[in-house]
């Protein structure tokens, strides 16, 4: 449906009506999520993105318009079954420190076996973000 050069969805995919209809409702949620984040960064008000790495997401071209760190977390590293890799993009680095690549001393569950830990993993990350206060300067 997507590509890094089509984040938005490949041409042909728009003239499929029930691709066209799916990546409508997805887009509006990444638009309405980049309006979010160009209004917090004219407000100079800080804000982060999480979502999977290999997300096109972080091919929108929207991105240039602010500045952004990017985070990059296994989430096996939080207690999750598998490495499961995410992205955070933050408005400043003040979330850097959470950054975990999987260190490859613990098994993980095969992608086949169904799992409500990443889940369990994701919430104790979101945990970790809640208790970083942002300060500026």
């Amino acid at each position: 449906l997507r590509s890094a050069n089509w984040p938005a969805g490949l041409p042909e995919a728009h003239d499929n009506p029930a691709l066209a209809a799916q990546l409508r409702a997805a887009n509006e949620l990444v638009n309405w999520t980049l309006k979010v984040v160009t209004s917090c960064a004219r407000l100079k008000v800080p804000w982060f993105v999480q979502n999977p790495r290999s997300s096109y997401l972080w091919d929108y071209s929207e991105w240039a318009m602010v500045s952004f760190f990017d985070v990059e977390i296994d989430l096996c590293e939080y207690g999750g079954p598998r490495p499961n890799p995410v992205r955070i993009r933050a408005s400043h680095d003040w979330l850097a420190g959470l950054a975990a690549k999987c260190g490859g001393k613990h098994k993980h569950v095969p992608w086949s076996h169904p799992s409500m830990a990443s889940s369990l993993a994701s919430r104790a990350l979101h945990r970790r973000v809640s208790q970083r206060s942002w300060r500026p300067g």
